[in-house]
Parts: structure tokens; C-alpha cells; sequence
């Protein structure tokens, strides 16, 4: 696996079969989250990943190596689960550092979330500008429409993935931020498992709550 290939996978987020830890200081976590992938339809673990997304990686030395085959060692029956090491460029903990806070900025600002990249040894950012004419009401307005589509669609429990699949929204960070974690706070969604929020099982549903909203004028 190439670098470019895992800022694809880890731009497209966590899920049912892609979890990130931030370091293998988490290292009993994510056997943990192994053992669940096994038991299921399989899945990745990435070390030096924040759950934001960012790749910060970190130092891998011989006793790094020593406790991911003990953690390893220990399953039961034994598994085979293959091991990758990704390098990444001089100084790429303190370029994600710095990406995070560009990030807050611009977000405090109302801009669109910018773009990074590495060209001839050298980092750049690439700001962009929003659509001229798109009017708050409007924006409001297709909101809802996407809000009223989702809580439709959760009549029945539905996985993360297939509701954002389903409306249609490409970014999971836009996804969960905009609209899934909105609708759990106001009880119009409910967690199947809410016991173990992060669970590979876990489903979301309309509440009666939400059934109500759903029947609101401005929703028929």
C-alpha cells in the first residue's frame, strides 16, 4: 500500500470494517477491534490515525514491534492477520499538527474545509471559495429535504454506511457532524446498541419522536 492510497482509505473515514487508532498506546483496543473484525466480515486496524482522520504516525521501534506480536500471540485460535508499515514524509506529525489548526480556522471562518498536498519536497494548502449564489435559505432548504430523506430511510435500522450512502453524501466527516450525530441529539434517531455506541453491529432507527417530525407539514 502505497501513502496515497492510505490518505484515500482514511479520507473515506471509519466504518464497519476501518477503524483508527492514534497510536499503539491504544494497542489493547485495537485487538479488540481485530478480534471483532475476525468474528465478522473482516476489516483494517491503521496505527497513527486520529478518529478525526489525520495521519500523524509515530516511531516504530523494537519493542513496538515486540508488543503488536505479543497482542498478536495471543488470539485464540491462532489468526493470520497481515502487518503493513506505511513510511511517511520528513515531518509528517508537525505538517498534521499544523493541518489541524489551519482546519479550525478556516471552519470559524465559514470556509470550505481546504485541501493539502506535497509537490517537490514542499507542503501546500489550496483554500477554496464557496458557490457564489447559493443563499442561506436555499442551503437551509436542501438540508431538510436531505434530513427528511434520512429519517424516511431509517425506518427500518439502518448500518452508517447505507444511510450515507443513501443520501447521497460523499464525506462521512460532513455526514456524521451535519446530520447523524444532530438527529441522535434531538431523539429523532436512536442507536440500536447504545451501549456500545461504536459497536461493528451497530444500527440507527426512527423514533417515534423523529415519526413525528417525519409527519410535520414542512416534511410531507
Amino acid at each position: 500500500m502505497t501513502l496515497q492510497d492510505l490518505e484515500q482509505l482514511v479520507a473515506a473515514g471509519e466504518s464497519e470494517t476501518v477503524e483508527f487508532k492514534k497510536s499503539t498506546a491504544q494497542l489493547t483496543r485495537a485487538g479488540e477491534t481485530l478480534c471483532a473484525f475476525l468474528n465478522g466480515q473482516g476489516g483494517r486496524v491503521f496505527m497513527g490515525v486520529t478518529p478525526e482522520g489525520r495521519i500523524l504516525g509515530q516511531q516504530v521501534a523494537d519493542s513496538t514491534l515486540r508488543e503488536v506480536a505479543a497482542m498478536l500471540a495471543r488470539f485464540e485460535p491462532p489468526a493470520l492477520i497481515s502487518q503493513e508499515r506505511i513510511g511517511l514524509p520528513n515531518g509528517a506529525e508537525q505538517w498534521g499538527r499544523g493541518t489541524n489548526k489551519i482546519v479550525t480556522l478556516c471552519d470559524k471562518a465559514g470556509l470550505l474545509k481546504p485541501e493539502f498536498g506535497q509537490q517537490a519536497g514542499s507542503v501546500f494548502v489550496r483554500f477554496r471559495a464557496s458557490a457564489d449564489g447559493i443563499s442561506e435559505s436555499v442551503t437551509g432548504q436542501v438540508t431538510g429535504q436531505v434530513t427528511a430523506r434520512l429519517l424516511a430511510f431509517c425506518s427500518q435500522p439502518k448500518r452508517a454506511s447505507e444511510i450515507q450512502s443513501a443520501i447521497g453524501i460523499k464525506h462521512r466527516e460532513t455526514f456524521v457532524n451535519n446530520y447523524l450525530n444532530p438527529l441522535l441529539v434531538k431523539g429523532w434517531l436512536e442507536r440500536t446498541i447504545p451501549d456500545k455506541p461504536r459497536s461493528r453491529l451497530q444500527q440507527y432507527r426512527l423514533t417515534e419522536k423523529g415519526r413525528m417530525q417525519l409527519r410535520a407539514p414542512d416534511h410531507a
